[in-house]
C-alpha cells in the first residue's frame, strides 16, 4: 500500500475530532465531496470501513479509531519537528501573535506601540482571528483566545484574565437621561444591545442573564439589537441612544475617558473555565521574544483591571 498523503492524514485527524465531513472540509479548506471521496478510497484499499455514516454525523469504527489516532500522532510529531527545526533556523527577532478580534482591537493593538518601543529589536507580525485552529500546526509564537483553556498541541497555556459584562451608555446619553438611568428598573424603556455568539459550549450571556438578578423588573418587551462583536456594540452605544453590555476589561479606554458611563455596579461574570488565555505552541515557549511578550501581556491585562 502506498504511503498516506499529508492531506489524508489531516482528514483522518480532523474526522476523528469533528465527526463530520462538512466540518472537516470547512477546517481544511476542501469540499465535503473531496473529503468523503478520499476516505472512501482509503476504505476501499483497506477493505474495511473507518466510519459509519449516520444522519447525525460520523461514527468511527474500532479500526477507524486506531488508524485515525495514529494519523493524529504522526501529524503532531511532524509539526513538532518542523516547529523545532524552524526555531533552530528562524530569525529570533520575529514575534508572531494571533489574537481574537475582541482582545486584539480593544486591548492588544492600542497598546502594542509601547511593547515595540521597549523592544525595538523585535519585529512583530499580527493575525486577528477567532478560529481555534490546531495551534501545533501554526507558525505563531503566541495565540490569544477566549476559550475553556483545553486545547491540543500547546505545551503551555496561561490564563490572562477572566471577564465579565457591565451595563453602559454614552456620556451624551447619560447627560440627557441621568435621572432615569440611576435605576436599572428604567433600562427596559430604552434600546438595549449586546453580543450574541457561541464559544464552544458557552452561549454568550445577554440581557436576559443580566436581568435575572432583579426580581422586580419586567424587561421582556424591551427593544433589543444583537451584534457579532463587542466592538460593534461599543460603536453602536456611542452613535445611538442605547444601553449595552460590554466587557469592562476590554473597554477600559472608553470607560476611563468618559466616552462610556457604567450605569450599575453589577458585573455579570462569564462562567469558568471560559476566559482569555495565552497559548504557546510546541517549540516556541523558550524563545526570547515569546517570553518578553508573555510577560508584557500579563502586565497589560493586570493594568487593564486595576491591579498593580
Amino acid at each position: 500500500m502506498k504511503y498516506l498523503s499529508g492531506s489524508l492524514l489531516q482528514i483522518l485527524d480532523a474526522s476523528l475530532r469533528l465527526n463530520s465531513f462538512s466540518k472537516v472540509a470547512e477546517e481544511l479548506g476542501l469540499t465535503p465531496a473531496a473529503v468523503s471521496y478520499q476516505v472512501r478510497q482509503l476504505e476501499s484499499r483497506l477493505g474495511f470501513l473507518l466510519f459509519t455514516r449516520q444522519s447525525g454525523g460520523l461514527e468511527v469504527t474500532k479500526e477507524g479509531r486506531l488508524i485515525c489516532q495514529q494519523a493524529s500522532k504522526s501529524l503532531t510529531q511532524m509539526h513538532s519537528a518542523i516547529a523545532q527545526a524552524k526555531q533552530l533556523n528562524q530569525d529570533n527577532k520575529t514575534l508572531r501573535i494571533t489574537a481574537s478580534t475582541r482582545f486584539a482591537t480593544q486591548l492588544l493593538l492600542p497598546n502594542l506601540a509601547r511593547f515595540k518601543s521597549s523592544n525595538p529589536d523585535i519585529d512583530i507580525e499580527i493575525d486577528i482571528s477567532d478560529k481555534i485552529r490546531p495551534l501545533v500546526q501554526s507558525d505563531f509564537d503566541i495565540a490569544i483566545r477566549f476559550c475553556d483553556g483545553v486545547l491540543e498541541g500547546a505545551v503551555e497555556i496561561k490564563k490572562l484574565m477572566n471577564t465579565s459584562l457591565v451595563a453602559v451608555c454614552s456620556e451624551a446619553f447619560w447627560q440627557q437621561h441621568q435621572a432615569l438611568l440611576e435605576s436599572p428598573k428604567t433600562f427596559p424603556q430604552f434600546l438595549l444591545c449586546s453580543v450574541k455568539c457561541r464559544v464552544g459550549s458557552l452561549e454568550w450571556p445577554s440581557w436576559s442573564n443580566w436581568f435575572e438578578s432583579f426580581t422586580d423588573i419586567e424587561w421582556n418587551n424591551a427593544e433589543h439589537i444583537s451584534f457579532d462583536e463587542m466592538t460593534q456594540v461599543i460603536q453602536f452605544i456611542q452613535d445611538e441612544n442605547a444601553i449595552g453590555l460590554v466587557e469592562p476589561k476590554l473597554a477600559t479606554r472608553e470607560i476611563s475617558s468618559g466616552r462610556l458611563v457604567q450605569l450599575d455596579k453589577r458585573e455579570l461574570a462569564i462562567p469558568a473555565p471560559y476566559a482569555y488565555y495565552a497559548i504557546i505552541p510546541d517549540g516556541r515557549k523558550d524563545r526570547a521574544p515569546t517570553k518578553k511578550c508573555l510577560q508584557w501581556l500579563q502586565g497589560l491585562v493586570n493594568h487593564s483591571h486595576g491591579e498593580q
